[in-house]
């Protein structure tokens, strides 16, 4: 018997006859662009070997990598999920993100990806003005983790700052300054506080 998912056994059932359980890709976590990505990836491993292997029957967790030898990889194969949490808040508090600062990401797509980057790029020139007053750092537009999705191509720019009230300034200023500007009826834009996702 075999259960194909993804994430299925993660989530919490209790599968009683779990005793092998394979996690495909665990690079893709460790590696991830989003700054979250190998703690999503540290939370899964460790929900997975909870699942593998109850009712006294012995469990085992199988992990596909590239990096075996990878620092964060190999504190979770120790099961010190204590150090492994350490190491990643550490890593955060040196890049100065969340939540050692705030974030804010604008986010734009449209079917041409021209049109939502070069609203990004003016949103981002106006914000040039304000940024180095507030205490903020912008980057970007740059192009999503998922450039295109559903025939339209999306972009962000990412706002972050040490201070939330900077942040919300800021954005309460964009706000107003994307109102007077003449967008292509097909874009979409956002405001998203505190992004769960990059």
């Amino acid at each position: 018997d075999v259960l194909v998912g993804t994430q299925m056994i993660a989530k919490g059932h209790h599968f009683r006859d779990v005793t092998l359980a394979i996690i495909l890709d665990v690079d893709s976590g460790l590696l991830s662009a989003d700054f979250r990505g190998p703690e999503r990836m540290g939370q899964l491993i460790t929900q997975v070997a909870g699942r593998a292997g109850r009712d006294e029957k012995p469990g085992e967790v199988i992990l596909q990598s590239r990096n075996p030898d990878h620092p964060l990889l190999q504190l979770l194969v120790r099961g010190d999920y204590r150090a492994f949490s350490r190491a990643l808040i550490t890593e955060r508090e040196i890049t100065h993100m969340p939540p050692f600062s705030h974030l804010a990401l604008i986010r734009a797509d449209a079917p041409i990806a021209d049109t939502a980057s070069q609203f990004l790029q003016t949103v981002r020139y106006y914000a040039d003005a304000y940024a180095a007053n507030l205490g903020v750092e912008l980057l970007g537009p740059l192009p999503a983790l998922m450039e295109k999705r559903g025939n339209r191509y999306r972009f962000l720019l990412q706002i972050k700052s040490h201070s939330r009230t900077s942040i919300n300034q800021l954005c309460q200023l964009l706000v107003e300054h994307i109102d007077t500007l003449k967008t292509h009826r097909a874009l979409r834009w956002s405001i998203d506080v505190d992004p769960q996702e990059m």
